[in-house]
């Protein structure tokens, strides 16, 4: 089982990497894509979920959200 400091560490280079996505215009669905070829499981649906990391397109933008 995955100790706290190294669930930690995946939630903030998941952020990291939909931050960038984010930067460069991409939509959640894209971001969710580019995740799973980095080899994170990705649950995507109305929103997208990975590593306690929610992020989701709106008319605003791409909104970020952490589950803590």
């Amino acid at each position: 089982m995955e100790n706290k400091m190294e669930s930690h560490m995946k939630r903030k280079i998941v952020k990291r990497i939909v931050e960038r996505c984010k930067s460069e215009g991409k939509r959640a669905k894209a971001i969710a894509a580019e995740l799973r070829i980095a080899g994170y499981k990705v649950f995507a649906a109305s929103f997208c979920l990975c590593e306690d990391v929610v992020f989701f397109d709106t008319h605003a933008g791409l909104q970020i959200r952490v589950i803590a």
